[in-house]
C-alpha cells in the first residue's frame, strides 16, 4: 500500500512548478490576459512542449500514455501559477477527438493540439444549473446546429467542439468560428481567463461522434484535472496565509497566536486533506482498468462537487485572514480566490455533479480495490467467508441496532471469543507479542469488512490502547501476565485519564500516587471512564512528582479495580445509556511492579496511547455502513408532498456530499496507514482524522434524524439494543455528541493541528 508519487511524477511536478513560478508572476499574467485569446501563444507552446497535453494521450496516438495520477501531479504543481493557457479545452478536445474522431480528424487535429500550435474551444455548457450532459437544448438537424452556449472555453480558436443532442443522445460536432450562423461574444471570466458565449442558428458543423460514455470519461478527466489544480492552489494559499499570520501583528502580537484563527486554519487544513484525498482516490480509480465506467465517473463527479465546495470555503478564509489587502488585486490570494471560484463553477455547480453521479450508483460502491494485490484479494475473500460463516445473525442485528459506540458486554465478549478462536482478535498487534503479523493493508481490509458486515465493535481499551503501550514500554513480566488475559477476555480494561478538572487539559490532573516502599498510595478520582462499571483493571495517569512542570511529573500505573479503596459511580448519559462512570481512589495501594515505563515519564506514554486511540485504525468504513443504511432507508421514507425521500433533490444532495466526505476520509486513512506500513508511527495527522470523524459522524446523525422525522422523536430507555430502525436516530444523535468531546475535544484537535501540522 503506497500512495506516494513515484520519482518520475515528482520530477514532472518539480519541472512544472518551476515553469509556473518563472512564467506566471503577477505582471506577466496580467500581460498575457490582454493578448488575443487571453493567453500568450508562445508560453502555451512551451508548456505543451513539456508534455502536459500529450501526458494521458495513448502511445498509439503519439502521446505519453501516462495515467490520471500523473495528470493530477502535474496540475497540482501548476495550480499556484493560476494559468490562463487553454490547457483545459485542449485536454478535453484531445481526449474526445482521440476516442471518437475519424482517422482524418485525428490526423488533422491531434498533432497540432498536442504541440500547442492550435487550440479548439469547448462549447458544452448551457444556461441553467444542470450538468452539461443533462437537459441539452442545442439541437442538430441536417448537420446544422441551433442553440446557445455559455462560458464556452476559449477565444480566437481554430474550431469549436460543440455538444448537441440528436435523437435524445449527446453528440459532438466541430464548428468553424467563421461559419455562417455562428455568433460569438467574448467574455472574461472572474479569474481573467478567456471564454465566449455562442449563438448557433442553423450553423453548419462537422460530426465527430456520439456516445455518452466517451463524453462522460472526457469530462471525468477534466474534472480530475480541475480538482488537482484546486488542490495545488489551496495548498499554496494555506502556506502563504500561515506565513502572513506569523508576521502580521494585531495588539502587539502575531495573528497566529489568536486561538480563533488557529482553529479556523485547522479547519481549512482538515478540509484541504479531504479535497486532496478524494482527488487522489478518483485518479487511482480512473487508472485502474478493473474499475467499471460508472465507478470512475461517479468518483470524479463526486470529487468535483466536494472539492468545489471546499475550495470556495478555503478561499474565503484565506482572504479574510489577510484583511483588507486580501481583497486587492495586488495580492496573490485574492487572484487565487477568483480562480477557485471559476474552477468550482465550470460545467455546473456541486449539486449538478452529485445529481449526475447518482445516475450511476451510490457513491459508496464496493470497497476500494486499487490498493489490493492478488494476495490481498485472497485475504479479503477469506475474511468475507469467515464473517459469513461465523458471525451469528443475532449478533449482527443487535450490533446494527446499538445506537452507542459500544455493544453490550455479552455481545462484545461473544464476538471477542469468536475472533480469538480464529487467532484474529489481536489483529493490530505485532507478531512478537501474539498478533497475526498482518500488514497495514490486511488490517484495513479486516476492519472494513467487519464494519460493512455490521460486527459488534471491539472494546479498544485493552486491545488497541493498552496492548501497544505494553509492547513498547512494558516489562516482560507485564507483557506475559496481561496480554494473554486481554485476549481471553479474562481481564477487561478501562482508561483512567480524564478528571473533573482535567479533561482536554490532561496535564493538569490531580490524582496522586505517593511512593511507600514497594507500593504507591493512590488518591483521587477519574471521570468519563468507559466500561468502568464492569472493568477488572484500569490503566491510570497519576501525578508522582508535584514539584516539576505538569507534564514532567506524571506516571502510568496499572490498577486492579478490586483493590480496597476503589469505588465506581455510574454516569447516565442524555441518550439513556450507561457507558461512563466516575472512579474514586481512596488510599489505594498499588505495587510498584505495576508501573509502566519509568516514573515521571508517563506523559510520553499518554501521548503514544492517544495517537493509537485517534489513529492507526479505520474509522471511515463504519460511517460508510451507516450511510449505506440511510440510503436504503430513504427509498421507503416519505418526504414532502408524499413523495419518497429518495426523490428529494436537496436531501439526496446532502447525502451524496456526506458520502463524498466519508470516502475522502477513508482515502486519508489509507494514506496514513500507508505511512504506518512504511515504518512511521501515527503522528499529529491523526488529529485531522479525529476532527473529521467527529464532524462527519454528527452530520450523519443530523441527516438521519431529519429523514425519520416525527418517527424519530422516541427515546426508548429500557431496551438496548433497540428493536426498530425508527428508534435509532434520536439516541444515536444524543450519544454521538461525545465524538467531538472524547479522546480530546474537537477544539483540542484543532489546536494540535494548528501547532503540529501547520506550525502556528
Amino acid at each position: 500500500m503506497n500512495f506516494e508519487l513515484n520519482d518520475e511524477q515528482v520530477g514532472l511536478a518539480a519541472t512544472l512548478s518551476r515553469f509556473a513560478a518563472d512564467r506566471y508572476d503577477a505582471s506577466a499574467r496580467e500581460g498575457y490576459s490582454r493578448m488575443p485569446g487571453g493567453y500568450d501563444p508562445a508560453i502555451w507552446r512551451e508548456l505543451a512542449g513539456l508534455g502536459l497535453v500529450m501526458l494521458t494521450v495513448p502511445e498509439d496516438q503519439d502521446g505519453l500514455g501516462a495515467g490520471m495520477v500523473d495528470l493530477m501531479a502535474a496540475m497540482q504543481a501548476l495550480g499556484p501559477g493560476l494559468l490562463l493557457d487553454p490547457w483545459l479545452p485542449t485536454v478535453i478536445a484531445v481526449n474526445l477527438l482521440g476516442s471518437l474522431g475519424s482517422d482524418d480528424q485525428k490526423a488533422h487535429w491531434l498533432p497540432s493540439l498536442m504541440t500547442g500550435e492550435k487550440v479548439i474551444g469547448i462549447a458544452f455548457t448551457e444556461a441553467g444549473l444542470d450538468h452539461p450532459l443533462e437537459a441539452i437544448r442545442t439541437r442538430v438537424q441536417a448537420g446544422a446546429l441551433t442553440g446557445r452556449k455559455v462560458a464556452a472555453l476559449g477565444q480566437d480558436v481554430a474550431a469549436w467542439l460543440v455538444l448537441a443532442q440528436a435523437e435524445g443522445e449527446p453528440e459532438l460536432y466541430l464548428a468553424e468560428p467563421a461559419a455562417q450562423g455562428l455568433f460569438s461574444r467574448t467574455l472574461r471570466l472572474a479569474d481573467g481567463s478567456a471564454a465566449s458565449e455562442l449563438i448557433l442558428e442553423d450553423c453548419p458543423a462537422e460530426w465527430v461522434g456520439g456516445g455518452r460514455a466517451a463524453i462522460e470519461t472526457a469530462l471525468a478527466q477534466a474534472y480530475l484535472a480541475l480538482c488537482a489544480e484546486a488542490v495545488g492552489i489551496m495548498d499554496e494559499a494555506i502556506r502563504q496565509t500561515i506565513d502572513y499570520l506569523k508576521v502580521r501583528k494585531q495588539f502587539g502580537v502575531p495573528l497566529a497566536t489568536f486561538q480563533v484563527i488557529q482553529h479556523r486554519m485547522a479547519d481549512c487544513a482538515a478540509e484541504f486533506e479531504l479535497a486532496k484525498s478524494l482527488t487522489l482516490r478518483a485518479a487511482l480509480l480512473a487508472d485502474d482498468p478493473a474499475q467499471p465506467h460508472m465507478a470512475k465517473c461517479a468518483a470524479a463527479f463526486g470529487a468535483k462537487a466536494l472539492v468545489s465546495r471546499i475550495a470556495r470555503r478555503v478561499a474565503e478564509e484565506v482572504v479574510q485572514f489577510h484583511g483588507a489587502i486580501g481583497i486587492t488585486e495586488e495580492l496573490w490570494v485574492g487572484r487565487a480566490m477568483k480562480r477557485l471560484l471559476v474552477v468550482g463553477g465550470l460545467f455546473g455547480d456541486e449539486r449538478a455533479h452529485t445529481a449526475y453521479a447518482e445516475l450511476f450508483a451510490t457513491l459508496i460502491g464496493e470497497p476500494v480495490e486499487f490498493s489490493l494485490d492478488d494476495d490481498d484479494r485472497m485475504f479479503r475473500n477469506e475474511v468475507r467467508a469467515f464473517l459469513a460463516e461465523k458471525l451469528p445473525e443475532g449478533l449482527r442485528a443487535r450490533a446494527r441496532h446499538t445506537p452507542g459506540a459500544f455493544p453490550g458486554k455479552d455481545d462484545w465478549l461473544e464476538w471477542q471469543a469468536i475472533l480469538n478462536a480464529r487467532g484474529w482478535l489481536p489483529y493490530n498487534w505485532p507478531k512478537e507479542i501474539g498478533g497475526p503479523g498482518w500488514s497495514a493493508t490486511q488490517r484495513y481490509i479486516f476492519e472494513r469488512e467487519c464494519a460493512m458486515a455490521r460486527t459488534p465493535a471491539l472494546a479498544a481499551q485493552g486491545l488497541r490502547m493498552l496492548a501497544p503501550v505494553l509492547a513498547k514500554f512494558g516489562t516482560e513480566a507485564q507483557k506475559m501476565h496481561f496480554l494473554p488475559r486481554i485476549l481471553s477476555g479474562e481481564t477487561l480494561w478501562c482508561q483512567g485519564y480524564s478528571e473533573p478538572e482535567a479533561g482536554s487539559d490532561l496535564a493538569s490532573l490531580k490524582t496522586r500516587a505517593v511512593r511507600d516502599g514497594d507500593e504507591y498510595v493512590v488518591d483521587g478520582t477519574k471521570i468519563w471512564t468507559t466500561f468502568g462499571h464492569f472493568a477488572d483493571w484500569i490503566f491510570c495517569l497519576v501525578r508522582t512528582n508535584p514539584d516539576v512542570k505538569p507534564q514532567a511529573g506524571i506516571s502510568f500505573l496499572l490498577i486492579d479495580m478490586q483493590t480496597p479503596g476503589v469505588s465506581v459511580e455510574p454516569i447516565r448519559l442524555i441518550s439513556g445509556d450507561h457507558e461512563l462512570n466516575q472512579v474514586f481512589f481512596d488510599n489505594v495501594r498499588v505495587p510498584v511492579a505495576n508501573l509502566v515505563g519509568e516514573e515521571n515519564h508517563g506523559w510520553t506514554i499518554a501521548k503514544f496511547l492517544l495517537e493509537h486511540e485517534r489513529g492507526g485504525s479505520a474509522q471511515a468504513p463504519g460511517l460508510l455502513a451507516k450511510l449505506k443504511d440511510l440510503r436504503e432507508a430513504i427509498a421507503t421514507l416519505r418526504g414532502r408532498r408524499g413523495f419518497s425521500l429518495s426523490q428529494d433533490p436537496d436531501f439526496c444532495h446532502r447525502l451524496a456530499m456526506l458520502e463524498a466526505e466519508t470516502l475522502a476520509m477513508e482515502m486519508l486513512e489509507l494514506r496514513l496507514l500507508s505511512q504506518i506500513a512504511a515504518g512511521s508511527a501515527p503522528g499529529p495527522q491523526t488529529a485531522i482524522v479525529g476532527l473529521l470523524m467527529a464532524n462527519i459522524t454528527q452530520a450523519i446523525d443530523v441527516l438521519a434524524l431529519e429523514a425519520y422525522g416525527s418517527q424519530a422523536l422516541e427515546l426508548e430507555r429500557d431496551e438496548r439494543p433497540l428493536a426498530r430502525d425508527t428508534q435509532m436516530p434520536m439516541p444515536a444523535y444524543l450519544n454521538n455528541r461525545a465524538w467531538s468531546i472524547m479522546a480530546g475535544s474537537s477544539e483540542v484537535m484543532r489546536t494540535i493541528i494548528a501547532k503540529t501540522v501547520l506550525g502556528i
